[in-house]
């Protein structure tokens, strides 16, 4: 009978995947040195993933996926401030949010902010960065429609 795979182990993988890329960069980061830090085997790296690039992936998904997520909730918030203080008021709150989750992902967002330390994934932090001043602009507008913000802005 076979033996069942340990619901862990994924885990155990990106986490130790996303601290050797860190270190690293992706490119200079091996298997070994993911399965070494994370204490399983190379077998269950690949049970898990393809290859270095789909866990780099998973993890840079993850974190834009909760950092557009908080964007998307200060853009819903904030169009539903209408007086001026109390815009401010939640945007800073939001502001907040946004900068904790960057401090306490720091680790990822420098290597997303270098394109994961290789040419590959340099597209990745221009889509992200693309997608919120699109939604930074929209968020303006709106702002200067209800008079928040001057039109010159």
């Amino acid at each position: 009978m076979a033996r069942p795979s340990d619901p862990n182990a994924r885990a155990d993988l990106l986490a130790a995947a996303e601290a050797v890329f860190i270190e690293s960069g992706v490119e200079s980061a091996t298997i070994e040195d993911i399965t070494r830090r994370a204490g399983r085997s190379k077998g269950s790296f690949y049970l898990h993933f393809a290859g270095k690039d789909d866990a780099f992936l998973e993890i840079v998904q993850t974190a834009l996926g909760t950092l557009s997520g908080l964007l998307d909730a200060a853009h819903l918030e904030l169009r539903g401030a209408h007086d001026p203080e109390e815009h401010l008021r939640a945007w800073l709150e939001k502001d907040v949010e946004i900068f904790e989750f960057l401090w306490a992902n720091r680790g990822v967002t420098r290597l997303l902010l270098a394109g994961g330390g290789c040419a590959q994934f340099g597209y990745l932090i221009y889509e992200f960065a693309e997608r919120a001043r699109a939604r930074t602009k929209r968020l303006f507008a709106e702002g200067v429609s209800l008079k928040l913000y001057r039109s010159n802005l």
